[in-house]
């Protein structure tokens, strides 16, 4: 429930929601990233391509799945492209 609230606020465009859902998910998505990504340059546009992806959907997020999770399949496509 917590989690659908913040992507609910930052659906509704709350910079505040925006900053913590990054900052939550920065270090997890070049983690992620790193496992298809061989150059730790690239792997960081990866993030910043999933991150800015996870903004935009926010309001697509319904909390079925952990956030991390949804956040982490997010972070998996961008780094096979």
């Amino acid at each position: 429930a917590e989690d659908v609230r913040l992507m609910q606020r930052v659906a509704a465009g709350d910079v505040r929601a925006e900053r913590l859902l990054a900052h939550r998910l920065a270090d997890r998505g070049l983690r992620v990233a790193l496992t298809f990504v061989a150059h730790r340059q690239d792997a960081e546009d990866v993030v910043q391509d999933g991150l800015y992806e996870i903004l935009k959907s926010a309001a697509s997020y319904r909390g079925e799945a952990p956030l991390e999770g949804w956040a982490d399949r997010i972070f998996v496509r961008r780094s096979m492209r």
